[in-house]
């Protein structure tokens, strides 16, 4: 296997869609970590033209993979735009076949289009913004008739991204939780505002910068990390109303989106091996679910500083949230038939 796909493969789970988004900072942000662990500068133009080649892994793939059943089911040429050509070029029959069965499980096969949303840009509302929060790609990977879609496969992750993101997904969740208190979630918007950071070090890496004692703002962050994720963990268990709010949220992009084509109203579930799915719709009786599922990691990630290729000897360091998820097809694997 090519080093650089077997790569790929390995770290995949760490990204919210099952690979690294090159037009989302966080990330890049992440890659670049997990880069410089190797020894590999993002910035070494041959190693990243390749890695674009090949970025896309199976679960994206998918995505064109489904949209192209879906023109073949239907009889219909697939019209310009609806995949990516490097994503057509890049199927084989078998993952066509895949994603046809899927379709007929799901009974999906209906609507007058279909056309993948991936990692494309789609605005954002002004709510959203006001927190500082600027990450503009969709829930919806792709979009099926009317129903917009979020795709799942296997494990995998609600939702990722930095402080602001977090913070605005609790405001938009206290929207609706009416008798959730304001000042619980103005503290916990707090305690992200101290561990949420990005900074570089002064010298050495993060565990001797913090043992240093050079870099205040980056010793509080490590200080209380384990605390905010106990305070965040402690806060959703004993409100369950507010936690289906912020599930649903972190599913939909409801609030941040406002209704475009970015708010996914729908999952889709399909298994690890690809030969079995679910189409379940997002209702708040799901978010609940998801809910009850949700693991928030919050971590301080690092890299090596370089200058032209040549190492500083400072590391660039910034705290990435993950809220992973169990596998949503298993979860949801009764009463499946193929028509």
């Amino acid at each position: 296997m090519d080093p650089i796909k077997k790569f790929l493969d390995r770290i995949s789970y760490k990204f919210s869609k099952g690979y690294p988004d090159m037009n989302n900072d966080q990330d890049v942000l992440l890659l670049e970590s997990l880069l410089s662990e190797l020894g590999i500068n993002l910035g070494e133009e041959e190693f990243i033209q390749n890695l674009n080649e090949q970025v896309k892994g199976k679960a994206t793939l998918f995505e064109a993979a489904l949209v192209v059943a879906w023109y073949n089911i239907n009889g219909k040429e697939i019209p310009q735009g609806a995949v990516p050509q490097k994503d057509l070029e890049a199927l084989d029959d078998k993952m066509i076949k895949d994603a046809e069965n899927i379709l007929k499980q799901t009974k999906l096969t209906g609507g007058n289009s279909a056309y993948q949303l991936g990692s494309s840009s789609e605005s954002l509302t002004d709510f959203w913004r006001s927190h500082g929060a600027t990450n503009t790609t969709p829930k919806t990977d792709l979009v099926i008739g009317d129903k917009k879609i979020s795709l799942k496969v296997g494990p995998s992750q609600l939702m990722s991204g930095a402080g602001k993101e977090l913070t605005a997904t609790f405001y938009a969740a206290l929207k609706n939780s009416p008798q959730t208190q304001k000042e619980l979630v103005d503290d916990i918007a707090s305690s992200i505002k101290d561990v949420f950071v990005r900074g570089t070090t002064k010298a050495g890496n993060v565990r001797q910068a913090k043992k240093a004692g050079d870099d205040p703002v980056l010793s509080k962050a490590v200080d209380e990390m384990g605390m905010l994720k106990s305070k965040v963990a402690d806060f959703l268990e004993k409100d369950p109303t507010f936690k289906t709010e912020f599930a649903y949220e972190a599913a939909t992009g409801a609030q941040k989106f406002g209704g475009n084509e970015g708010t996914a109203n729908y999952v889709l579930a399909i298994s690890s091996d690809y030969s079995n799915g679910k189409l379940i719709p997002i209702t708040k009786e799901y978010a609940s679910k998801i809910g009850n599922q949700m693991k928030l990691d919050i971590n301080m990630k690092s890299g090596s500083q370089k200058i032209k290729g040549i190492k500083t000897g400072k590391y660039n360091y910034y705290t990435v949230l993950r809220v992973g998820l169990e596998d949503l097809f298993k979860d949801a694997s009764d009463d499946i038939s193929i028509d």
